[in-house]
């Protein structure tokens, strides 16, 4: 794990699993730890359906999936950070696993373009209970941001 800190300080404000540490825009690297994986399978049996699962492991959320496909099957909600270059594959994951994008949250842009934000997946089981019909039409609850 790779620990950075943007005021080049004792704080870590940044931390990352990779192999080996690069400096990324100048950010100070305060710390490299070897560090155990493993993979969320191996919890499948020690967890009852219907929880949250938040992965939030910046730019390793995907190989955090390719380990979790048991359980993830047990979950009913499922909360993960994206960026613009992995979107489409978590989202492809994600739907392949009987999951339905519910609200992108926590966006955050950088300059005029979106960065990153939190994708909120609920599991196709509950799918019924995500929207409320449309028809009639109610113009008072319809709003843009």
């Amino acid at each position: 794990m790779v620990e950075r800190s943007l005021y080049n300080s004792s704080l870590t404000t940044h931390s990352e699993i990779c192999s080996e540490p690069v400096l990324v825009d100048n950010i100070h690297i305060k710390r490299c730890t070897k560090i155990q994986k493993t993979t969320l399978d191996v919890y499948h049996n020690d967890l009852q359906e219907n929880f949250l699962l938040k992965i939030d492991v910046d730019g390793s959320e995907l190989l955090i999936l390719l380990g979790s496909s048991m359980v993830i099957s047990k979950a009913s909600v499922v909360i993960i950070e994206a960026s613009w270059y992995n979107f489409s594959k978590l989202n492809s994951f994600l739907v392949d696993h009987n999951f339905i994008l519910f609200d992108l949250v926590d966006k955050c842009n950088y300059g005029f373009s979106m960065w990153q934000c939190d994708l909120i997946y609920v599991n196709s089981r509950y799918q019924h209970a995500l929207r409320p019909p449309m028809k009639p039409f109610k113009r008072y609850l319809w709003f843009e941001l």
